[in-house]
């Protein structure tokens, strides 16, 4: 049987996740991705992600896609988007954030079991850090 301090911490978790969604959606954004090489990140956010059959592996994550209420993280390197996607590396300096519409996102990355490299893993304290970071996103790009 859970404690009663797990439930809580589970229920503030799935309200902080909530509470990020609805910020995108009021923002109209339907994906957030931002430049993990850049300085200007205080955090490299780095989730634990597990497949069938016990395997682990660490992911740097550099963006969230919203799915109507759900988020999934981007693994950068894995999603099949990413910030190098959008910018002409011949004429233009790479952005260090990039948002989507929710119907560009869509377009884009489609239903998240369709594609790898978006993921729902991540403690309390990796939520955190991808929290952070999508409130910096937003500082960087003037949407706070």
């Amino acid at each position: 049987m859970e404690n009663k301090n797990e439930v809580m911490s589970g229920e503030l978790f799935l309200q902080a996740k909530d509470a990020i969604a609805a910020d995108m959606r009021a923002r109209g954004i339907g994906a957030i991705m931002w430049d993990c090489e850049g300085d200007r990140f205080a955090y490299l956010p780095r989730v634990a992600v597990f497949a069938p059959g016990g395997f682990e592996r660490v992911a740097e994550i550099g963006g969230i896609y919203r799915r109507g209420n759900s988020l999934f993280l981007m693994e950068r390197g894995r999603a099949s988007v990413s910030v190098d996607d959008y910018y002409d590396k011949d004429s233009e300096k790479r952005p260090l954030v990039v948002t989507l519409t929710e119907e560009q996102a869509c377009a884009q990355l489609g239903e998240p079991g369709d594609h790898r490299g978006l993921t729902e893993c991540g403690s309390v304290e990796d939520w955190l850090t991808v929290a952070d970071c999508y409130f910096e996103a937003l500082v960087i790009n003037n949407d706070i």
